[in-house]
């Protein structure tokens, strides 16, 4: 990297110096980086020296600069998450939360009606983790409370009724081929 002046410029590099993008008004070439990619080709990329509107100095790219990618300091993002920030604290909306709200939501054979409760637990290393349990409606009738993760991923599906209407059947099966075997019996 190396500081430039404005005749440092390449013939044809446009001179970007005294434009203003967005928030932004170009003082002046600031420096200049070579990047030579694996297939060989040579690129220049020219960064600027920059005056926002609320009076912070920043060097930035050219290229994000003309694409609009770049239109402040960062006070435009700053200000952006205030505003958001206050909105949700007026609204009285928990900020930082990753609870996925499953309220509605069908998972096998549980309707998800509304969040039961949350568990916090931390780990042995010091990091919290939020569990959230939601009470849900089985299709037999059944309520119960289940972890969100488990009826995301289809780890639970039922209240347990599934679980057993199964082993009915296993059972079932396991009686009639027992008796299909007596009767072969008989026969022989």
């Amino acid at each position: 990297m190396e500081k430039l002046t404005d005749n440092n410029l390449d013939k044809n590099t446009i001179d970007l110096t005294g434009r203003k993008f967005d928030k932004l008004l170009v003082l002046g070439l600031d420096h200049k980086e070579k990047a030579v990619y694996s297939n060989g080709k040579k690129r220049v990329f020219y960064y600027w020296k920059c005056r926002c509107d609320c009076g912070k100095e920043v060097v930035r790219s050219g290229n994000s600069l003309r694409s609009g990618a770049t239109k402040s300091c960062g006070c435009n993002q700053r200000e952006k998450n205030k505003l958001t920030h206050n909105l949700k604290k007026a609204k009285n909306i928990k900020t930082n939360t990753r609870k996925i709200d499953l309220t509605g939501k069908v998972f096998g054979k549980l309707l998800v009606l509304k969040l039961d409760h949350k568990k916090e637990i931390v780990s042995k290393s010091g990091k919290k983790r939020i569990y959230y349990y939601w009470q849900c409606m089985c299709e037999c009738g059944n309520e119960v409370v289940r972890e969100g993760n488990a009826l995301r991923r289809g780890a639970t599906t039922s209240c347990g009724c599934y679980k057993f209407y199964k082993q009915q059947q296993n059972m079932n099966k396991k009686k009639y081929q027992k008796q299909e075997k007596e009767i072969e019996e008989e026969f022989e």
